[in-house]
């Protein structure tokens, strides 16, 4: 099962994503964080951008 998570209305996901914590996989996400991933990725926050 997959879902989405918030918090305060906030997608705790996205968050992640944005901020460099983890990576979208479209397997499961369709794509849906890929524009918070190359955010992140561009500004060079966190792992992500290293790993793949």
């Amino acid at each position: 099962m997959v879902a989405v998570c918030t918090a305060g209305g906030v997608d705790i996901g996205e968050w992640m994503v944005r901020k460099g914590y983890a990576v979208d996989w479209p397997k499961y996400s369709a794509g849906f964080y890929a524009r918070a991933e190359t955010e992140a990725r561009t500004a060079k926050r966190g792992l992500g951008w290293i790993v793949r």
